[in-house]
């Protein structure tokens, strides 16, 4: 026998109600307790939700939102405060309700994160390309953003003409926006927003025009100088600033003496190269966007024989208590003497950050001809660091250098004592203990 389906009288409606009271919903009801029931026509509730109090938290400390915690940081969250159906259970029901778990109790103090001394340090963030009224061409732009910020970054979002595009949350905080299907001689606008871990925020905006991109790119040599002197058979990383003002690079060429040696397309990251014999030699670097305007820059360097004179091996860049900006690539580069490159393996360079363990920055392989080496620190965050190498043996023996301090971002430097370069050795024996022959400590 087939069932019909069930087909509710007309004197029986379904309506919302909160689960907890009974009641019908009101805007302070949470959705987890709103359900659907039936009622007779003249039995459905009409009084109103009220056994929640909404509370304005602050998300970052978890306490009661003041004047100064942003609009991103509050929440509204919901606390149940029972109600008897006669005043005289209301005290039971009261306590009934927190033995049940089910009675929310509000915090009690105020927010002490957010304060009108912190929030004068919010972070910071420019849009540098493109450059605002600047032309771009489809079919994509590439935006870069510069961003300081004392507290570190939450994450950066991207909007088109309003509409979200894009979250990051690592560094670094660059994005790729699409441009097709616009129109030429329409103008639009990007716009950045950072945020930092206390929802701390700040935005930069620039306006862009569809058109023919006829503005070529920008470049120089970061690593090395023009007219620099360099250790024949050194291995260096030839590193350079490219920037495009409309926001998209397309190929980067490196040169030596006219020779392609290396080809990168988007981002420029560097290249290994090994120093050639003794003499004078050209570097040049072609930057070509992705509209086919090109740059080029270049610089002469002389390749010498080495004679250390009995130098120690060290960092020699950067100096000691160099100041960087934050998540911005810096170029590290240390000796390794004559001495210490009997047997040397590979150049291992380290940085420790004030009170964190230390960690490899980049490591190149190691050449007895070779007595510079150099690699790119990519974007280290904000704070005081120590930089130093550990040079390592085929022997299994590893020695290390003196530390240099560094400062990135608006971190305060810190007193470091710098001795003069010493190497150390781990000997493959069971080591015995000496005075100053031991690696660096952790802290």
């Amino acid at each position: 026998v087939e069932k019909a389906d069930f087909e509710a009288p007309n004197t029986l409606v379904w309506t919302e109600i909160s689960k907890r009271s009974g009641r019908l919903i009101s805007n302070k009801t949470p959705s987890g307790d709103i359900i659907t029931a039936m009622f007779a026509s003249y039995g459905v509730p009409t009084e109103y939700d009220d056994s929640y109090q909404l509370i304005k938290i602050d998300s970052v400390s978890e306490k009661l939102a003041t004047e100064w915690t942003p609009e991103e940081a509050i929440v509204e969250k919901a606390f149940y405060k029972p109600q008897a159906l006669a005043e005289k259970w209301q005290d039971e029901v009261t306590r009934w309700a927190a033995a049940s778990g089910l009675l929310g109790t509000p915090p009690t103090e105020y927010d002490d994160v957010h304060t009108a001394e912190t929030m004068n340090q919010p972070p910071q963030i420019t849009i540098v390309s493109p450059q605002t009224q600047s032309t771009v061409s489809p079919p994509s732009i590439s935006v870069v953003a510069e961003i300081e910020s004392v507290a570190g970054v939450d994450r950066v979002d991207y909007y088109f003409d309003g509409q979200f595009i894009t979250s990051l949350t690592s560094a670094p905080y660059n994005t790729t926006i699409s441009l097709s299907g616009l129109a030429d001689g329409s103008t639009h606008t990007i716009m950045a927003k950072i945020y930092d871990p206390l929802l701390r925020s700040n935005q930069s905006s620039v306006t862009v025009k569809i058109g023919e991109d006829e503005v070529p790119p920008t470049v120089s040599f970061a690593y090395p100088k023009n007219n620099a002197q360099l250790i024949s058979g050194a291995s260096v990383n030839v590193s350079i600033d490219a920037f495009d003002s409309n926001g998209s690079l397309g190929t980067i060429k490196y040169y030596l003496n006219g020779s392609l040696k290396k080809t990168e397309n988007g981002q420029a990251t560097g290249w290994q190269m090994t120093v050639p014999s003794p003499g004078n030699h050209d570097l040049s670097v072609q930057v070509t966007d992705l509209q086919g305007n090109t740059t080029t820059s270049a610089i002469s360097f002389e390749s010498t024989v080495e004679d250390d004179g009995g130098a120690s091996s060290g960092i020699t860049s950067p100096g000691d208590y160099s100041t960087f900006e934050e998540n911005k690539n810096i170029n590290v580069a240390g000796y390794v003497s004559a001495a210490d490159r009997q047997g040397i393996s590979a150049v291992t360079f380290i940085a420790k950050k004030s009170g964190q363990t230390s960690q490899e920055i980049g490591s190149v392989a190691g050449s007895p001809g070779s007595a510079n080496y150099s690699i790119t620190w990519n974007s280290p965050p904000a704070g005081t660091y120590e930089v130093y190498m550990k040079i390592s043996m085929t022997n299994g023996n590893t020695r290390f250098t003196s530390r240099v301090p560094v400062v990135v971002g608006n971190a305060v430097a810190e007193d470091v004592e710098v001795e003069d370069i010493k190497v150390e050795e781990e000997p493959d024996e069971e080591p015995v203990e000496e005075e100053g022959d031991n690696p660096p400590e952790e802290e």
